[in-house]
């Protein structure tokens, strides 16, 4: 997971219900019912454009992406919220197949419950539904035809300073195949030698994530306009399983699960009530090493370290 994904999934949890400001006929107005919706943006570069020793792989990466993310209040309990996201990878690493290409992310569009009471002291409940929708080209190869998904998330907070929040959601991603196409078809059949993969017009021999589960933990310090952010996530994918042949041994993560971790570590400063720029360095990873021993998840020269330059727009308080 690079940084700018991590960033859009910060986005997708439910937060807070907006700030009621109101009209002198005690509606609220038309900027509190938008309250919430954000421009973000951020770029990103791998710790080897800076310090090549501290990665063992030469594949400096620089990336930036633009989320824009509206926000309406439409009743005293719910909402409903959109994002959609444009990235452009500024080198040329090798987990990329197109030099300098503006890709477009999946639209998302969700529907959040936040009229849960309060319990326990002071902690608060949302609930949320979304629907993802394949616009980008992953997803396109992967054949998805629509990804509906829950959240769940709860959080307190300790005093004036410290909020804590933990989340769960579920994603059942739709395909029309349970393995990703290829994006451009060719133009005359490969020639195959041995057992090799790459004789069908399939990108690889990994299949689809059939359910996705994740779960996060996320601490915030506040001291006035200044904020701390420790975040943590796992995720599980569930991958389909191929069908069983007599005398053909599958190879991968055939009927297992799929083990992630993102970690972040983030200082951000509101320069105004509608703007704020972030500071953070995130590393995301699979679980396990290659010899199956647990990794680590915050530092490992081995892996997507990141360093993170942010700033978060919010509309509906610019309008105010």
């Amino acid at each position: 997971m690079t940084a700018g994904l991590a960033a859009l999934l910060a986005l997708t949890l439910p937060s807070g219900s907006p700030v009621a400001v109101t009209d002198p006929e005690g509606e609220p107005s038309i900027a509190a019912r938008f309250r919430g919706s954000v421009l973000y943006t951020q770029t990103s570069a791998s710790l080897n454009v800076l310090a090549p020793a501290l990665q063992l792989t030469r594949n400096p990466t620089v990336e930036s992406v633009l989320v824009i993310a509206p926000r309406y209040r439409f009743a005293r309990d719910f909402d409903v919220r959109g994002r959609v996201s444009l990235s452009y990878e500024w080198t040329n690493s090798d987990s990329t197949t197109a030099v300098n290409e503006l890709e477009l992310g999946d639209a998302v569009v969700g529907l959040t419950y936040h009229g849960i009471p309060s319990f326990l002291g002071g902690t608060k409940a949302l609930l949320g539904a979304e629907l993802s929708l394949p616009l980008s080209k992953a997803s396109r190869a992967r054949t998805m035809l629509v990804a509906p998904g829950v959240s769940a998330i709860l959080s307190h907070t300790f005093g004036d300073t410290i909020e804590l929040r933990a989340s769960a959601a579920y994603r059942r991603p739709l395909y029309e195949y349970t393995t990703a196409g290829l994006d451009r078809p060719l133009a005359y059949a490969r020639q195959c030698f041995g057992a090799g993969l790459g004789c069908v017009d399939q990108a690889s021999g990994a299949a689809n994530v059939r359910d996705s589960l994740s779960w996060s933990l996320i601490a915030t310090g506040t001291w006035g306009a200044f904020h701390a952010t420790l975040w943590f996530d796992l995720a599980h994918q569930f991958p389909y399983a191929f069908q069983a042949l007599e005398g053909v041994t599958a190879g991968g993560d055939q009927a297992g699960v799929r083990l992630s971790t993102f970690a972040s570590v983030a200082a951000s400063y509101d320069f105004t009530d509608w703007v704020s720029a972030e500071l953070s360095y995130s590393m995301a990873r699979g679980v396990f090493n290659g010899d199956g021993s647990y990794g680590n998840p915050l530092f490992d020269a081995n892996q997507d370290m990141r360093l993170n330059l942010g700033a978060t727009l919010e509309v509906a308080r610019l309008w105010d």
